[in-house]
């Protein structure tokens, strides 16, 4: 239980407007900083491939492959699909490591929840009564994830990885997890225990 009692000041403090009557945090802390899932064994050549097409397609429409003497501007309209490509491969890291860094998590005697500072302040809560069913998975390491409920499975493909906007941008919904916690089945031990009172 250790590893439970070690939490971050700042994590604590973070949720301290969130707090309803009589509720007092008994674990806090935010995701580990890990950047690849075992979904990117799918998504990297996805998008490796995605970004190559791409490429090729505006050489290819833009005349420069065919030796053309003047070059077309429907090349242009690939543009945003290289765009796509270029974030499936690189920036979709970048974004999921600046969401790490602004992601906090918390179980309080009353309920789980998952704080998000960017790019608005959003807060999720499931009362710990109300959790239709607990998920765990875990790494090597002991790091893992904890999920409240269940997801779409295709909402579930693009959780984590850095496009998870797509699935709002879709209207799919993700039921809420802690992602990469460190010490994951203590974690899920203390959340089991509340769950038990």
């Amino acid at each position: 239980m250790a590893g439970i009692a070690r939490t971050t000041q700042n994590a604590l403090q973070v949720f301290q407007s969130d707090l309803i009557r009589d509720e007092k945090i008994v674990w806090a802390g935010q995701p580990e900083r890990k950047l690849f899932t075992a979904r990117d064994f799918f998504l990297v050549p996805f998008g490796l491939f995605y970004f190559g097409f791409s490429i090729f397609w505006i050489f290819d429409a833009s005349g420069v492959l065919s030796n053309a003497h003047t070059l077309s501007p429907f090349g242009l309209f690939g543009i945003p699909f290289v765009l796509v490509g270029f974030y499936m491969l690189f920036g979709r890291f970048f974004f999921k490591s600046w969401k790490q860094r602004n992601t906090y998590y918390a179980v309080t005697n009353q309920r789980v929840l998952v704080l998000s500072t960017v790019p608005g302040r959003t807060l999720q809560a499931v009362f710990i009564e109300s959790i239709p069913s607990l998920n765990k998975s875990v790494s090597s390491d002991g790091s893992g994830t904890i999920s409240f409920g269940h997801s779409n499975p295709q909402a579930a493909m693009y959780a984590n990885t850095g496009m998870d906007f797509f699935v709002s941008a879709s209207g799919m919904e993700l039921s809420p997890a802690f992602y990469d916690v460190k010490n994951v089945n203590s974690v899920y031990e203390l959340i089991n225990s509340q769950r038990k009172k």
